[in-house]
């Protein structure tokens, strides 16, 4: 849990929104009342760090193609393109919106929703883009209207961006 609590962010959850003029409709940096969640945000890569120095040395299996799976008592044993299987209680499926473990855990197929994004990241966005680093002001989403680009403050160094086509 130390390890969390050194890495989570406690305002990351924080909206703001903007319209193409940068006048603000709604900032929640600046009330008490927030809409955010009431939840603590952490990034992918120290949360990544924790979870697997969490667990014992061997437990994830790397460099292997996943083939398939199937049910095996209480778990799962994969099959890897290199010929080896492996049994497991647990499996996470964190490879995407074409998952190949999708199909073995439900029948909900992706879809597309007719919104493309472009995703980039702005490293040392304090000192690369500082307009929009102080614009941003830490907060988890910054929405301008219409335009929808959505930037997000990561790991206290950098900014992430989606930006709807």
């Amino acid at each position: 849990m130390d390890a969390f609590i050194a890495h989570y962010r406690p305002d990351a959850g924080k909206l703001k929104i903007l319209d193409k003029d940068l006048t603000v409709y709604l900032n929640e940096h600046d009330s008490v009342n927030s809409h955010s969640e009431d939840r603590p945000e952490i990034d992918r890569a120290p949360l990544r760090k924790i979870l697997l120095e969490a667990l014992t040395p061997g437990t994830v299996v790397w460099d292997s193609q996943f083939l398939s799976m199937e049910k095996q008592g209480d778990g799962w044993r994969l099959y890897f393109k290199n010929g080896k299987s492996y049994d497991a209680d647990i499996v996470i499926a964190a490879d995407g919106a074409n998952s190949r473990i999708r199909p073995y855990i439900t029948d909900i197929q992706p879809v597309y929703s007719g919104i493309t994004m472009v995703e980039g990241n702005i490293y040392h966005a304090a000192i690369n883009a500082p307009k929009l680093w102080k614009l941003v002001e830490g907060v988890k989403f910054l929405r301008w209207m219409k335009k929808n680009i959505i930037v997000q403050h990561q790991r206290r160094w950098y900014a992430h961006f989606l930006y709807r086509m």
